[in-house]
């Protein structure tokens, strides 16, 4: 299962409630995939700014951003 599936099963049980994500007819399917993926590219571009010595784990995406110099 991909970190977009997960986000997107996590999502609907967090809208509506116990019953299986997979229950659950999607009215903008493409909308909920590209939040999702937009997820999916938040957490891996918090881990390469940590792997490169920015942030450290537990600060917010827009925290560690802001460590970063600007570019001359």
């Amino acid at each position: 299962m991909t970190t977009a599936t997960c986000y997107r099963q996590q999502i609907v049980r967090a809208v509506t409630g116990t019953r299986p994500a997979i229950t659950w007819n999607i009215t903008n399917s493409g909308a909920l995939d590209r939040i999702c993926a937009r997820l999916v590219e938040a957490e891996r571009a918090a881990e390469i700014l940590q792997a490169k010595g920015y942030g450290k784990p537990g600060l917010l995406l827009h925290e560690v951003a802001a460590l970063v110099p600007a570019k001359i």
